[in-house]
């Protein structure tokens, strides 16, 4: 209505599918004119996001063997679910579908790729500005690779434990139900990318067990288990150079170094002072995208 034009963006994985669908907009003559003259993507998985092998590997395996249980089946149903959606596999750089499976990129991300790419990547008719989670600076957020995340023992479990992602052959988590034979999970030629800049996993919950593998901490207490103290909840979610566009996750040298106007195929972006939450609001990054709202109005 009227004669001003558009702003359109979103959260997350919203950053996606208002990209996809303005470049299709555009290329579409059966499709009406977008109207759109700014581009918004707020930690946007633009080169993919990181899920943790050893989460997705530790969540179908209490899902295979407990799926059923009063309660905790539930959950464990719902988030493997979950981790193998549509959305999920277009959405995450490495992909694992079921324990034993192999790590990669799941077919329905490699096909939105080539939609996406089809139409020429990006709207062209806009201006793209994007914000980060995560720093720019190249400084990580103190993961270190290699490093046990989390251990469990009790009812169920024997000796499971899973550790952050390092780069090289590794052996990333030890699945054992109790009277079971041992699972190993291993991975090859990924980055060490837990501990990279970026908007962190962070999902809080009623217990207290934030992020990443401090959800597998609590998923091991509901099934019975002490776990030991010394968790590491969270990692990194969205890369900051996969938000701003500016490299490729699998490149562990890309991962930590700093990111500039010259490397982002953004028109303009800002990245938090901190590597924090996922799509958290702050008041750096929200008063950054009025002021170039304004500007372009």
């Amino acid at each position: 209505v009227g004669r001003s034009k558009l702003v359109v963006g979103g959260f997350s994985m919203g950053g996606l599918i208002t990209r996809y669908a303005l470049a299709r907009m555009e290329r579409d003559p059966a499709l009406p004119d977008h109207e759109t003259s700014l581009y918004i993507s707020y930690d946007t998985p633009h080169q993919g996001a990181w899920l943790p092998v050893s989460l997705q590997a530790f969540t179908h395996f209490a899902a295979d063997h407990w799926g059923e249980a009063p309660v905790v089946g539930e959950k464990l149903r719902q988030f493997s679910g979950l981790l193998n959606s549509p959305a999920a596999r277009q959405m995450a750089r490495w992909h694992l579908e079921k324990v034993g499976g192999t790590v990669k990129e799941a077919p329905e991300r490699a096909e939105f790729l080539r939609a996406l790419e089809e139409l020429g990547g990006w709207p062209r008719a806009v201006r793209r500005i994007g914000v980060a989670n995560g720093v720019d600076t190249g400084t990580g957020n103190g993961l270190k690779p290699d490093v046990t995340a989390v251990r469990a023992n009790g009812e169920t479990l024997v000796d499971t434990w899973l550790k952050t992602q390092a780069q090289g052959d590794q052996e990333v988590a030890r699945l054992q139900k109790k009277g079971g034979e041992t699972i190993p999970v291993t991975t090859g030629g990924l980055p060490d990318i837990d501990g990279a800049p970026g908007g962190l996993f962070a999902a809080p919950s009623p217990q207290g067990d934030p992020g990443s593998f401090g959800l597998v901490a609590l998923l091991a207490r509901l099934l019975g288990n002490e776990v030991d103290p010394d968790v590491i909840t969270t990692s990194c979610f969205i890369p900051a150079i996969s938000a701003l566009a500016a490299g490729d996750i699998s490149d562990p040298k890309a991962l930590y170094q700093p990111i500039t106007p010259d490397n982002s195929e953004l028109d303009a972006f800002v990245a938090a002072g901190r590597n924090e939450g996922h799509t958290t609001m702050t008041e750096e990054l929200g008063a950054w995208i009025v002021n170039e709202i304004v500007a372009g109005g």
